[in-house]
């Protein structure tokens, strides 16, 4: 059972995210499905967990969050695609669950410098606070001084595609565990592209796609990562915005709200 202070004990599957854009590492933004191969979730074992339903037009996207205060959601800046609608204390998206809070968005805050790959963080403002309940709770951001090391096991969660071809999704909530690598196994796979802003964990059996942006990355009980791009070079790891070098945004945001 994974809660805010334990990890996923889930290690049966991938977990993929997608950005909608291709580059010329053929990265994909995480933008639309789920996690590949993962074990579905113990429902409501995830309480801090966000779905991002996003109109765009008529058409519509998802993104994965996760609740920081009760009324704020950290995502990825490139899930601002559209009008967002928060969804909190959900397991089956495509269910009708008593336990499901649905909350608009009134003010998006995207970090200044955010453009395709780099300091791809947002926090979204919401229309009024979560109920805090078993199902809906907060997962807090790393405090000062708190480093995760490589090697260390995280989990990470979403409501993304479970396959590639075809793109397959069934509405629940999956999980999968990833391990953290370091700094040389990250600018291996990724060049100039990985920052020292990100961190990366996964392999080829075990990463997030295409829906799953946005979502956290678990480690030690705190959101260490957001989901951002991976690629679709196979073996390849997550790459996901490393939320410690961003605390004092977050924090100058959060108080000024």
């Amino acid at each position: 059972m994974l809660t805010p202070t334990s990890e996923s004990k889930c290690g049966c599957g991938n977990v993929l995210y997608q950005h909608v854009f291709l580059t010329s590492l053929s990265l994909l933004c995480l933008r639309g499905d789920k996690i590949i191969g993962g074990c579905e979730a113990r429902p409501h074992s995830h309480p801090y967990m966000a779905f991002l339903y996003i109109q765009k037009g008529e058409n519509s996207e998802q993104c994965g969050g996760f609740l920081i205060r009760e009324d704020f959601v950290l995502t990825a800046a490139h899930c601002d695609i559209g009008n967002i609608k928060v969804i909190l204390g959900a397991h089956c998206i495509t269910c009708q669950e008593e336990s499901q809070q649905v909350i608009n968005v009134i003010k998006r805050v995207l970090h200044p410098k955010y453009h395709p790959l780099n300091h791809d963080i947002m926090l979204l403002k919401l229309e009024k606070n979560a109920t805090l309940n078993d199902n809906v709770t907060l997962l807090p951001i790393p405090p000062k001084y708190f480093r995760i090391p490589p090697g260390t096991i995280c989990s990470i969660a979403g409501w993304g595609a479970t396959s590639h071809f075809p793109v397959k999704q069934d509405g629940r909530l999956l999980e999968t565990n990833v391990t953290l690598l370091n700094w040389d196994e990250c600018k291996d796979q990724y060049g100039k592209v990985f920052t020292y802003k990100m961190v990366c964990a996964g392999n080829a059996e075990h990463k997030a796609y295409k829906g799953d942006s946005g979502g956290p990355l678990v480690c030690r009980g705190v959101a260490s990562g957001i989901v951002s791009f991976t690629s679709v070079i196979s073996g390849q790891a997550t790459v996901f915005t490393d939320v410690y070098t961003y605390r004092e945004w977050i924090k100058k945001v959060l108080d000024g709200n």
